[in-house]
């Protein structure tokens, strides 16, 4: 599917980029056929899983952000655009390829890089592994907290309760954990192609000495690139660096909110044809549905946090800061400010059975 709405992008926008027939035929047939197919994968395949659902979206939404970098800017490199096959690679994996300038190819991989991966995934298998089994039985609560996981409560102050925070900050290790482990397998499979890739992670939680740092640099690269790309550059061209900044991260936010409702779509066969109500009422998880928005409003929150950092940078406190205590401990004090709202982002895969159905998924294992 995505090869075949790569030939569409190929063929019927980038010779026409920046032209009406572009722009009719990207928002008007790819973004929202490639929005749609998910959806649809789900309720054909009466998939209950959330973690295969997260296949079936995740390739398709890029796609779609792949189809508005088309529509108004050339693709990076930009010897991609040169012929359909390597388009279509270019569109159709969820890999970091490291392209050869010389070449005008996939740069080739090696065995050390890819046994430095094979280890890093190992390692934070076993580090996810601790955290999710910890937490899960937990009810990802170790610390007691009145803060509802799976609700959008914008005005309750408990979310500044030190033990919210303390769960918030193991909530992002686990996501972490998990993201790094998906993510960099898919690189991994590359590699024993031959096909180099890059990183999707880069140490976010232990090396960032800024915000901007965190999440342009080593926070889920592939989503930044497709942002910089899709939303980024094009909203440059019409408007302020600041303005797009804040437009990319209400992208970012929508683009998320999305990902999760397909993720926790629920196929009518979970319903009641009569009444519509749920089959099973003994499993809170069994039709669990994400409230659209909380990612939107936490993105945005974080796109305040990068418009301010410029100004913030240059007070004598932050000044001191950089200059004096060590990069780990800097990427902690940014992780704070993200703490209190953190739960918008990924209380759903908390609360939302993902990791029950991650275990099921990948080792058959079910939690009694």
């Amino acid at each position: 599917m995505a090869m075949v709405l790569a030939c569409i992008i190929y063929y019927g926008i980038i010779p026409h980029r920046k032209t009406p027939t572009a722009y009719v035929l990207g928002w008007g047939v790819i973004i929202p056929v490639s929005a749609y197919i998910p959806y649809l994968q789900v309720e054909y395949l009466d998939s209950y899983n959330r973690f295969v659902n997260l296949a079936a979206i995740f390739l398709m939404g890029c796609i779609g952000v792949r189809c508005l970098s088309a529509m108004y800017i050339p693709t990076t490199p930009n010897y991609i655009e040169h012929s359909l096959t390597k388009y279509m690679i270019h569109c159709s994996t969820l890999g970091l390829y490291q392209w050869d300038d010389t070449t005008q190819s996939i740069a080739k991989s090696n065995i050390r890089d890819t046994f430095v991966l094979l280890l890093e995934i190992l390692f934070f298998f076993m580090v996810s592994s601790v955290l999710v089994s910890w937490m899960i039985v937990t009810e990802f609560k170790p610390f007691e907290s009145t803060v509802r996981l799976n609700q959008f409560d914008l005005w309750d102050g408990q979310i500044f309760h030190p033990h919210h925070l303390l769960n918030s900050y193991l909530h992002i290790w686990v996501l972490y954990s998990t993201f790094k482990i998906v993510f960099e397998a898919v690189g991994l499979v590359e590699n024993l192609k031959g096909y180099a890739t890059d990183r999707v992670f880069y140490n976010p939680l232990t090396q960032s000495s800024s915000v901007t740092e965190f999440w342009n640099v080593r926070w889920n690269r592939l989503i930044h690139t497709l942002l910089k790309y899709g939303v980024f550059k094009p909203a440059v061209t019409m408007f302020s660096p600041i303005v797009s900044v804040a437009v990319t991260f209400l992208g970012s936010g929508l683009f998320h909110d999305y990902c999760w409702q397909v993720v926790f779509y629920n196929p009518t066969s979970k319903f009641d044809p009569k009444t519509g109500e749920c089959l099973d009422t003994t499993d809170p998880n069994y039709c669990y549905t994400p409230i659209f928005g909380r990612c939107t409003v936490f993105f945005l929150y974080v796109g305040a946090i990068m418009i301010l950092q410029r100004p913030v940078s240059k007070l004598s406190i932050t000044k001191w800061c950089v200059a004096t205590l060590p990069t780990i401990v800097i990427t902690q004090l940014l992780l704070i400010i993200h703490l209190p709202f953190v739960h918008w982002y990924g209380g759903d895969w908390m609360m939302g059975g993902f990791y029950d159905h991650l275990a099921i998924a990948l080792f058959k294992i079910k939690r009694i």
